[in-house]
């Protein structure tokens, strides 16, 4: 389920999984079996799998996250792997 107000670019893929209000989801990632909360960007070329997303966090281009709770305001920094 992806609120109306979200932003899904070009190649984006969401996959059982919910994205809140207000959030960015950019080119070519992918959020699966994932929640997402308001106010969030998922960067390009990142895989979110198993994972809890904050409100207002960021997630950076070409990260990988996986079985993760992420906390409000979170910040995962370009190409980082966390979680499994």
């Amino acid at each position: 389920m992806v609120d109306p107000c979200c932003t899904l670019k070009s190649g984006a893929r969401i996959i059982n999984s919910v994205v809140s209000r207000n959030c960015l989801i950019e080119e070519r990632a992918r959020v699966e079996n994932s929640v997402v909360r308001g106010g969030s960007r998922i960067g390009a070329d990142s895989v979110i799998n198993g994972t809890i997303v904050g409100k207002s966090c960021h997630i950076g281009h070409d990260v990988t996250i996986s079985g993760a709770v992420l906390g409000d305001k979170s910040v995962v920094t370009d190409y980082s792997t966390v979680g499994e």
